[in-house]
């Protein structure tokens, strides 16, 4: 699946729709679907998250994208590395561990940031918005 946002930017599903969907059951039923979602594909192993599993996610990519995305799951898992570290739980407001919706909302972010140009449309929003310049 592919998200389209109003800035005409295209960003590809790292994790697979049928583990979001799996993952998104189980928050009906009062389960953690951040990190329910990376652990399934083992890109969370107790309190550590693994590249090497998420780099094997972005082999469906074309090259370009796929070394941007490698490079947000260096960043953030140096990032998170940092702020999570290992042997420590760190848990949200409803007691759900945070570091697979951290983990997620950082590749998201990274992926953005280094996304090729190919991957954005010419127009004028998308220009800015490459530039970061705030568009009114």
């Amino acid at each position: 699946m592919v998200f389209r946002l109003s800035l005409h930017f295209i960003i590809e599903e790292l994790i697979p729709r049928h583990v979001r969907t799996r993952c998104q059951e189980a928050v009906a039923a009062n389960e953690n679907p951040g990190s329910s979602m990376y652990i399934r594909v083992g890109a969370i192993d107790g309190d550590t998250i693994v590249p090497a599993k998420l780099y094997s996610l972005t082999d469906k990519f074309p090259t370009d994208y796929q070394h941007a995305v490698k490079l947000a799951i260096d960043e953030c898992y140096e990032q998170l590395s940092r702020s999570f570290p290992p042997g420590r739980s760190f848990q949200t407001t409803s007691g759900c561990g945070a570091l697979g919706a951290t983990l997620d909302d950082c590749l998201w972010l990274r992926t953005y940031e280094k996304c090729p140009n190919s991957r954005w449309t010419a127009s004028p929003v998308c220009n800015k918005v490459r530039q970061r310049v705030p568009y009114c």
